[in-house]
Parts: structure tokens; sequence; C-alpha cells
């Protein structure tokens, strides 16, 4: 990602993304109407250690970016500091 030395990064909910785009210093701009930690959730055991480390690794991803957009409808997303709406 460095290398290529994009001006923004726009990610339609990949946390990896955003995840690559907070360690090469690159602006990022996250659009979409869903997360995967809201996925991933419905599938996460009490006793399954591993799952809920990987949602907390994707929460922590997301919670990097530095703008948000969610597209209505959607669920409600609580991880991003700065959330914007976009209605039809």
């Amino acid at each position: 990602m460095q290398a290529a030395s994009p001006a923004l990064i726009i990610a339609d909910t990949p946390y990896l993304a955003i995840e690559a785009g907070s360690r090469a210093q690159i602006t990022d701009r996250r659009l979409g109407d869903f997360t995967w930690d809201l996925v991933l959730k419905e599938y996460c055991h009490a006793s399954d250690n591993s799952h809920r480390q990987l949602i907390q690794c994707i929460r922590g991803s997301y919670a990097k970016a530095l703008l948000a957009l969610r597209i209505t409808p959607a669920p409600r997303i609580d991880v991003f500091s700065t959330l914007s709406i976009l209605a039809r």
C-alpha cells in the first residue's frame, strides 16, 4: 500500500483495507450499510474465545477509520468515531 502511495482509500466495509490504510498513514473513508463484526457476532459462541478476539480485532480496525459513511437503510452501527448517514 505504501509503495502505491494512494491519496485516499475508499473501502466498502472491509476492515482490512482500513487497517492497512491506517498502518500506511493513508487517509481512508468507509462506505457501506453493514459491518463484519455485526454479521459475525451471530456466529460467536460465548465459550469460543477465538471468535470474540476476531470480532474485537475487526472492531479495532473499523475504529481507525477517519470517516464512515452509512448508506440507509442499515442496522445501528456504533464502532466508528465519525459516522455520517447517507439517505436516499
